[in-house]
């Protein structure tokens, strides 16, 4: 971790103190084996730094170990010949404290003596010393049913407790040959005190510590038992309240904590003025062209539906618009998730976790149910891959709390408040995975998301993370086009509030960016894997069509170009094996295999924009919320929709994203999701970009919307998501972010929404002088 100082954390620790964290850190039970200790190594260990100073010891038993900022600086403890033997416990402890004034990144390898390997990786926060649990077996938070685990440490009677909560690898536990404490290339010098390692004398369940890590974790209210903010809510003396009483002790408590925002500083209302949609007024509409979208017969812009423009720029490149149905410009601030239901969270089998659910006959039963996250999302899928609790009873305590607060007629009032905030906050955009009746109520702008599902044919980008890819040449996927496409355009093709429609979400098109060819031409392999005389395999007779086509029915032109021997046209129709594979290196290869993927990449664009517009020809089509990409598939999307989207998790445009690339498109384009997440309010996981803290999250939002502001041709960014998602994880797929606008208790953040308004509103002053400083 960077710092512009390098200091001792000055606390020096009593020999009692430490006695005391062995035994409370081991969950009651005394010294344990030994199995190393830095401070007398000799006989039980030896000390093997590498870039690193092994200091002496201090009065207390520990060794203090400086690494130094010097390639990855790390301390081996080393056993003896024939290796310690772990066999017959299932953790390893070991006394630990980092002497800075920061956090510190600390990866943990455990050897074996035939290279076998388990890691983990941890950060390690300020303060005294502590007995750090690492199981030795491979772990994830996934097998618990989340994405994330809890912060460590935790406080247990009143000691610190730490377990390692994700760990891989394979290890023969006995014959273990060393453990390494590393440092990931530190910008200065940082201290660890390094304290005895052992292990329990009385070894417990291989899980005990870790199910001790989630126990208890989450309150009646949904939040994170062991962590303190201002939103937190507090119950007073439960024991004494009715159910009535608490449940107007939390309204009571929410409401205070619902601020209206106060005016900001400099606000004048000329410099604000929109029209019911949220289009900039008083514009100088001279140069600012409409452009009608793909081919379709529709009314001019300012004649009812949102359209795209074009301003023309005196002083540097055209700026792409969104022009609402009034023909005014629009900059698309919008939030996604906007959601009252899907917040469930499973609690069957991990009854444990929950300090307190509802029983039977108490009104906020009516929030549990059941869910089977298989049936909405295939379990050899990548987001499902290693997960447990998948299925069974679920709890809503998002619901929960809204009845806590607002009754039996909590929806009404729900799409009342959010409704409120989303306008008191500067945003203009319901985004996708919104509740539909928000959006049509509302009368605030949105955005829907049609998703095609079917029994049709799939191709594999090797992650496959939501499903593979539709194969576009297999019949059955346009009719279940049609079908979709049909069913949620045919009531919302008048409404002049619906911007357009995206059509799927992160499909695995490849990474186009790879310099692995199996990632670059994931599909056009998935392809050729496949076997052309089986009934699903349409993707692999388009292939070789394709191929004859380009190499006149020569299988010799294309043995040469592919630089292998095949025998005729014939034997490739088989499914082939990894040696009959054509290398991706070899440019005749590459050429081939692009050439599919713009193939498939122009069929599925080209038939979802004429299915779209058959249905409906007044909106634009948003195109796919590309989060992989390839050249190809951009391309083809660019011809077919009105604007590109992208999820996007970059910390700002300028990093990650190929801006020029863009610009040669000659297409407006959308950043669809981007979020900035922290662990210390609850959820584990901090998201896909990660900060250090709440306090962090908002200007980090203000530097990414700024970026895409700067951008000419993104016309808008959406944030994911308006909701934290449940401690425990989400019904779907275990996420578990503090990534929201408010928490499972409907409490804003109000540090962050603070931030976020104020930057929402400078965003459409910018682009208002953007489009005066364009003459």
């Amino acid at each position: 971790m960077k710092s512009a100082q390098n200091r001792r954390s000055g606390r020096a620790v009593a020999v009692a103190t430490i006695m005391m964290l062995a035994i409370c850190g081991s969950g009651g039970t005394a010294w344990g084996q030994l199995v190393a200790d830095p401070a007398a190594p000799g006989g039980t260990a030896r000390l093997d730094p590498v870039h690193a100073d092994v200091l002496p010891a201090d009065g207390d038993g520990f060794v203090p170990v400086r690494f130094r900022p010097d390639g990855d600086p790390a301390l081996n403890i080393r056993a003896g010949a024939s290796g310690w033997d772990l066999s017959r416990n299932g953790e390893i402890r070991m006394h630990l404290q980092n002497a800075m004034a920061w956090p510190v990144t600390v990866d943990i390898r455990l050897v074996d003596l035939s290279g076998g390997t388990l890691e983990a990786r941890i950060g390690l926060p300020p303060g005294g010393p502590l007995t750090l649990t690492i199981p030795l077996q491979a772990t994830q938070p996934r097998r618990w049913g989340m994405l994330a685990g809890p912060p460590i440490p935790w406080m247990q009677d009143k000691a610190p407790v730490a377990v390692v909560l994700a760990t891989s690898g394979q290890l023969d536990r006995s014959r273990v040959a060393s453990l390494r404490l590393a440092m990931p290339r530190p910008d200065a010098p940082q201290t660890l005190r390094m304290g005895k390692v052992f292990l329990e004398s009385d070894p417990a369940t291989p899980d005990a510590q870790e199910r001790l890590a989630y126990a208890g974790i989450v309150d009646a209210y949904g939040q994170y038992t062991r962590g303190e903010w201002e939103e937190k809510y507090r119950p007073q003396d439960p024991e004494h309240k009715s159910a009535s009483e608490a449940d107007t002790a939390f309204a009571r408590f929410a409401q205070s904590l619902d601020r209206l925002p106060t005016p900001e500083a400099g606000a004048r209302a000329e410099e604000t003025r929109v029209d019911p949609y949220g289009g900039l007024l008083d514009v100088d509409m001279e140069g600012i062209a409409p452009v009608t979208p793909g081919g379709a017969d529709v009314k001019p812009a300012g004649q009812g539906f949102f359209r795209t423009a074009k301003a023309t720029n005196a002083h540097g490149p055209a700026r792409w618009l969104l022009l609402t149905p009034l023909g005014n410009p629009f900059f698309s601030i919008g939030v996604n998730a906007v959601q009252l239901e899907n917040s469930q969270t499973f609690v069957e089998g991990r009854e444990f976790m929950f300090e307190a659910l509802p029983q039977q006959g108490d009104p906020l039963a009516r929030f549990g149910g059941r869910q089977d996250s298989a049936e909405s999302l295939p379990l050899d899928a990548g987001a499902q891959r290693g997960r447990g609790y998948g299925k069974g009873a679920t709890f809503d305590f998002y619901r929960a709390n809204l009845y806590r607060r607002d009754g039996a007629d909590f929806g009404r009032h729900w799409l009342t408040r959010t409704r409120n905030r989303l306008l008191q906050w500067n945003f203009n955009t319901i985004g996708s995975w919104s509740d539909l009746a928000l959006g049509r109520q509302a009368r605030i702008p949105y955005t829907r998301t049609i998703q095609v599902e079917g029994d049709f044919s799939r191709l594999s980008d090797g992650s496959d993370w939501w499903s593979g890819i539709p194969d576009v040449f297999d019949p059955r996927f346009e009719q279940a086009l049609e079908r979709a496409v049909e069913a949620e355009a045919k009531p919302l093709k008048d409404d002049p509030y619906l911007i357009g429609y995206f059509i799927d979400n992160e499909l695995g098109w490849g990474n186009g960016s790879a310099t692995d060819p199996a990632a670059r031409y994931a599909l056009a392999y998935s392809a050729l894997r496949g076997d052309a005389g089986a009934p699903g395999s349409h993707a692999k007779r388009a292939l070789l069509d394709l191929l004859r086509s380009r190499h006149d029915g020569s299988i010799e032109k294309l043995s040469a170009s592919w630089k292998k021997r095949y025998r005729s046209w014939e034997s490739l129709e088989p499914a082939l094996g990894a040696a009959e594979l054509p290398d991706g290196r070899v440019a005749g290869v590459a050429a081939d295999l692009a050439a599919f993927l713009q193939l498939h990449a122009d069929r599925y664009f080209s038939q979802v924009a004429a299915t779209l517009r058959r249905h409906d020809p007044h909106h634009l089509y948003l195109g796919a919320r590309f989060a992989s990409r390839t050249p190809e598939a951009v391309q083809a999307c660019a011809r077919w929709c009105d604007v590109l989207s992208f999820n996007l998790y970059v910390p700002t445009l300028d990093s990650g994203f190929d801006a020029e690339a863009l610009r040669r498109l000659d297409k407006p384009a959308l950043l669809t999701e981007f979020h900035f997440g922290s662990n210390d309010r609850g959820p584990f996981w901090p998201g896909l970009i990660p900060v250090a803290a709440e306090a962090d999250r908002g200007p980090a939002y203000d530097r990414m919307l700024k970026s895409v502001l700067a951008n000419p041709d993104f016309v808008g960014a959406h944030w994911f998501q308006y909701l934290d998602q449940a401690v425990t994880g989400r019904w779907l797929d275990g996420e578990n972010g503090h990534l929201g606008l408010v928490a499972i208790t409907d409490i804003p953040w109000n540090g962050f929404v603070s931030d976020v308004r104020r930057t929402n509103r400078q965003a459409r002053l910018t682009l208002r002088e953007q489009l005066k400083a364009r003459r």
